[in-house]
C-alpha cells in the first residue's frame, strides 16, 4: 500500500509527519486529512487566528492535496479544499 504524510502548518509553525500512514489510495488520504484537521480544531479553545493547513504528500513527499481552515486558500497546482470555521 502507498504511504502518505500529513504535515500541519499553523501560523508560522510546521509539524512534519515523520512516519506517515499506509492507506489504500489518495481518496483515503483525503479523508484522513479531514480527520487530522478536525482533531487539530477540536484541540483549540477558540477559533484559530492564523490558518491551519494540512498538506498531504505521497511517498516521495510530493504534495498532492491540502485543506485549510481559518484562512484563505492559496491558489496553485494542487487540489485544495477549505473547511468552514
Amino acid at each position: 500500500m502507498p504511504r502518505y504524510f500529513f504535515d500541519t502548518h499553523e501560523g508560522g509553525s510546521r509539524d512534519c509527519d515523520p512516519e506517515g500512514l499506509e492507506l489504500v489510495d489518495e481518496q483515503a488520504a483525503r479523508r484522513m486529512a479531514w480527520t487530522c484537521l478536525a482533531e487539530a480544531l477540536a484541540d483549540m479553545r477558540e477559533s484559530p487566528r492564523a490558518p491551519i493547513m494540512i498538506v498531504v504528500s505521497d511517498e516521495l513527499r510530493r504534495p498532492i492535496y491540502e485543506i485549510v481552515a481559518g484562512g484563505e486558500v492559496r491558489s496553485g497546482p494542487r487540489d485544495v479544499d477549505q473547511a468552514p470555521v
